[in-house]
């Protein structure tokens, strides 16, 4: 204890600079929590960008069993959600009724109906071809016939960005 002290004293510091100590980010995630009602931090959470990884961390260390015991029950204890799958499930019903108009997942990255949607179907392959995608979400878009890698079925895109202009011709009388 003394020469802990002792180091103190001189300002010695436990953590490398650009590694915040696993406690100091749990007390970010509770005051998270306090304003926001819940543990969902955006990755990209523009207040705090390293809260945010920090979360999406611990969601993949836990499902690579890699988390101890007592984090894994500290985050549960404040209902820490390890699979985000309400907005991911919202998403994905969006993507259902896009297939059931166009008969594809498809979905261009700039999709004018909705952007969103666009996105979200461009995130899922990119988190999947970094395996960071949830094994059950994989296999929920598999289940549709999700389509992975894009450059296999250039006739399906061509075909599917084909009908969207169609569709705008239709709604707008031109094609420009």
């Amino acid at each position: 204890r003394n020469c802990v002290l002792r180091l103190e004293s001189i300002g010695f510091e436990w953590y490398p600079p650009n590694q915040v100590p696993w406690e100091s980010m749990f007390k970010l995630l509770l005051e998270y929590k306090a304003k926001h009602g819940n543990t969902l931090v955006p990755t990209k959470y523009h207040k705090n960008p390293q809260l945010g990884n920090w979360v999406f961390r611990q969601r993949i260390l836990y499902f690579k069993r890699k988390l101890s015991t007592n984090r894994v029950s500290r985050l549960e204890s404040i209902g820490f959600v390890w699979e985000e799958s309400v907005p991911w499930e919202s998403m994905f019903q969006l993507l259902l009724k896009y297939k059931a108009r166009h008969g594809d997942t498809l979905v261009p990255h700039k999709y004018d109906k909705n952007p969103k949607l666009g996105k979200w179907v461009s995130k899922q392959r990119i988190l999947k071809s970094k395996k960071q995608l949830l094994r059950n979400f994989v296999l929920r878009l598999e289940s549709i016939g999700f389509v992975w890698l894009l450059k296999k079925h250039v006739p399906l895109v061509w075909e599917s960005m084909f009908q969207l202009l169609q569709e705008y011709k239709a709604q707008h009388g031109n094609t420009l």
